[in-house]
């Protein structure tokens, strides 16, 4: 294939283009768009730290055997969930655990708060038989 002077006429043709200023442009559009939408994406408003409500009902009590290393029988444990104590936890929970094990009568009770259940007081009466 000859082209208009005469020459062989190249497989392809290299045309100038005028884009490089539009694509520039471009460019700079979609960055300045992506930094509006980065700054738009600020940190979530800061809530205070929450619970959900306590997960066991007030009155919930749970028993076990204690067992000595060979099988036997060697006391007991309860373990049991109330409402607060009206005179120092009123609206909390005391949690209370009880033993009975080796002629040892154990009793601990934990006080906390209804809202994070943090503990308000703590008591521990053991006696032996």
């Amino acid at each position: 294939m000859r082209n208009a002077d005469g020459g062989l006429a190249a497989p392809y043709q290299v045309h100038k283009t005028h884009f490089a200023l539009r694509d520039g442009k471009r460019l700079a559009v979609v960055c300045l768009a992506i930094l509006f939408l980065l700054a738009a994406c600020g940190q979530p408003e800061i809530q205070p730290l929450s619970f959900n409500t306590a997960p066991w009902r007030a009155g919930e009590i749970s028993n076990y055997q204690i067992t000595a290393q060979n099988g036997s029988a060697a006391g007991t444990a309860r373990f049991t969930m109330m409402r607060g104590d009206s005179q120092s936890n009123a609206g909390g929970w005391s949690i209370q655990r009880a033993v009975d094990s080796q002629g040892v009568h154990e009793v601990v009770v934990v006080e906390v708060d209804q809202v994070d259940f943090s503990p308000h007081t703590t008591s521990l009466t053991r006696t032996s038989s």
